[in-house]
């Protein structure tokens, strides 16, 4: 019953992240926010938020439902919910102030372009 609703969030989701590089951008994101943000609203959002919606997007009853109004073959526009862009942004903003000298500050820049 889920089998063919598990195939379709695998086939998408790999399609979607491709090589793989922007999503394990992502994760380290999480991971470097998790462990530096002390504002808690900011973890809540970037987190604990990502990582709900991550699991509601590979969920197969999600996919279920959501299954009926886009087939397969759109199905990776779910994923567009999934805030990459801005937690990426925001880790590297974060990275970039924790260093206080001008100096590293562009170097890290430049790292991390």
């Amino acid at each position: 019953m889920f089998e063919e609703n598990i195939e379709i969030i695998k086939t998408t989701f790999l399609e979607f992240i491709g090589e793989g590089m922007y999503i394990l951008l992502f994760l380290i994101s999480l991971i470097y926010i998790y462990a530096k943000e002390d504002n808690k609203k900011n973890k809540a959002f970037f987190v604990y938020g990502s990582i709900i919606i991550l699991f509601i997007t590979l969920n197969p009853i999600f996919n279920k439902i959501v299954g009926k109004i886009f087939t397969s073959s759109v199905y990776w526009r779910v994923f567009w919910m999934i805030p990459f862009g801005i937690t990426i942004a925001y880790a590297g903003t974060k990275f970039i102030n924790s260093e206080k000298e001008r100096k590293n500050q562009i170097i890290v820049t430049i790292g991390l372009i």
